[in-house]
């Protein structure tokens, strides 16, 4: 059976727009425990008016070491969304960012409708100081669903390609751009971006289920498991 691990959710509670409460929290750990999922990276969107590193840390910290959360029986890790402005890129130097697990591998967005050139700036400062930036739901971009192409272009820089697992299923251009992304193998690790109980879910098995059909059940493990577990350890994938 396939132990999926989730790189992109926001289930560490009342930090940012995921999870309102500790308890809508352990809901999402529960129903991705139930279909499959062995574990989560927890990534807030960062920075923002309710985090710093400091905070991060300590409200993690708690989270994980809480009774009802260990119950749950799935593993926790660290990490962040991290933002991409002008700012941002003065974070690397002193080290500021949080990556995943405290690796080399950090989450990146942009806004949906960021120009490509900037976009290439941030990507060429993250691999000047070491980083290997994981660009968030690629499926979402404006220009890159105008310009798939632009995709390959990423890839060969060394960026990993993180899908959102709605994107199988919401229709339209959305769907069809990653359809294409899909089927040129150019994802490298679906996650599920989970928000709450309703719309964007913590359940993944899904996608599994759907990337299985498809594609190929090789390219479902590569996605869900296989890559998201380099990642967190660190390793190239």
């Amino acid at each position: 059976m396939i132990q999926i691990i989730d790189i992109h959710t926001h289930i560490l509670p009342e930090v940012d727009d995921g999870a309102d409460s500790m308890d809508e929290a352990i809901e999402l750990l529960e129903l991705a425990k139930r279909n499959g999922t062995k574990a989560v990276v927890l990534t807030p969107h960062f920075p923002n008016d309710k985090l710093d590193n400091l905070v991060y840390n300590e409200k993690f910290n708690a989270f994980a070491g809480n009774p009802k959360v260990k119950d749950v029986g799935i593993k926790l890790f660290a990490g962040a969304e991290n933002f991409c402005t002008r700012s941002t890129i003065k974070k690397m130097d002193p080290k500021q960012l949080i990556t995943i697990n405290n690796t080399n591998y950090v989450l990146i967005e942009f806004m949906q409708n960021e120009h490509f050139s900037f976009m290439n700036e941030c990507i060429e400062a993250f691999f000047n100081k070491g980083y290997t930036p994981i660009i968030a739901h690629v499926d979402r971009y404006f220009y890159l669903q105008r310009n798939a192409e632009a995709v390959i272009e990423l890839k060969d820089q060394g960026c990993i390609i993180q899908m959102n697992a709605n994107s199988l299923v919401c229709g339209g251009l959305r769907e069809r751009f990653a359809d294409w992304i899909f089927g040129n193998e150019l994802a490298d690790v679906v996650a599920s971006d989970a928000h709450n109980m309703f719309s964007r879910t913590s359940n993944l098995s899904l996608a599994y289920e759907e990337l299985s059909h498809r594609y190929s059940f090789t390219y479902a493990e590569r996605l869900l498991e296989n890559n998201p577990s380099n990642i967190i350890l660190g390793k190239a994938i």
